[in-house]
């Protein structure tokens, strides 16, 4: 019988019904029902009373979740214990924004805090770094959070890490002050509209602006930068490393409240969130991204 089973039961006593339950742990009502029958099979006799509307758990289902829950409690001191030291390999995707600007730090305060912990990194844009969650190739993924969070992406957990906001990048020599004049003015530089960044920046420029078409398209931030640093256009941009910026004579301009914001998140799947060697790394990145501001 799996830890989870166990788990699950506490959360549908808590909840009061499977699909409350379902929707908590981020798993479907099937597979929900699913684990309280083998539960059930395992204790050889009915758990819940499913004679109303609505399931009740019987004095037994109770007096196991009572019994796991301090036995759990129990195992996760031990797990805490200095004694008790995380290793392996996890192994870690990042889109390319986040890369200088976690990466090293991560890796830094993981060798500190973990030196028997080992992480594989690859780095790759966040649709093809979800997929590689799903098909297992990675147990881990810092991406940029799609517009709206997908509901189908069952056996999936998205961890928010951090925002970052859009601004207008132009030249420093540009004597335009609004972002209307400026776009007006300027050839616009977009980063590559494959990626949910740039999907985003598109959507805004011809939602609030009505531009739906780029002057030159790359999918490298520091190029762009630097173009806009030598006068060539202007860029909408979210910047995650200000540290990017210093290198060119460039100025940014806010945008109206209504722009959107970036959201970044840790992608890992719902079967690894319990792993201790990811909830190591998973920590290690949040404490990093709080950090950064």
């Amino acid at each position: 019988m799996k830890i989870a089973a166990f788990h699950t039961l506490h959360t549908v006593i808590a909840t009061g019904s499977l699909a409350k339950a379902a929707q908590a742990l981020n798993l479907t009502p099937s597979a929900v029902s699913m684990q309280m029958k083998q539960l059930e099979d395992y204790m050889g006799t009915a758990l819940f009373d499913r004679s109303g509307q609505a399931i009740r758990p019987v004095p037994l289902a109770h007096e196991i979740a009572t019994i796991m829950e301090e036995a759990l409690a129990r195992v996760e001191a031990l797990r805490e214990r200095p004694d008790v030291r995380v290793q392996g390999t996890v192994r870690l995707g990042i889109v390319d924004t986040m890369l200088p600007l976690l990466l090293p730090r991560t890796l830094s305060a993981l060798q500190q805090r973990h030196p028997l912990l080992n992480v594989d990194v690859d780095r790759g844009k966040s649709r093809a770094l979800t997929q590689r969650i799903r098909s297992a190739e990675l147990d881990l993924a810092v991406l940029a959070l799609p517009p709206q969070e997908p509901q189908a992406a069952r056996g999936l957990v998205w961890q928010p890490l951090l925002q970052r906001d859009f601004v207008l990048l132009a030249p420093s020599s540009a004597k335009e002050k609004t972002v209307k004049a400026l776009l007006a003015a300027h050839r616009l530089i977009g980063y590559d509209r494959s990626t949910v960044t740039g999907q985003l920046a598109s959507r805004y420029l011809a939602d609030k602006y009505g531009i739906r078409k780029l002057d030159m398209e790359f999918d490298s931030i520091p190029a762009i930068i630097s173009m806009v640093g030598l006068g060539m256009g202007v860029a909408l941009l979210q910047i995650a490393d200000p540290r990017l910026l210093q290198a060119d004579p460039v100025r940014t301009l806010a945008l109206p409240a209504d722009a959107p914001r970036m959201q970044y998140a840790l992608l890992l799947r719902q079967a690894d969130r319990d792993k201790r060697n990811l909830q190591a790394l998973v920590q290690v990145l949040a404490d990093v991204a709080r950090d950064t501001g």
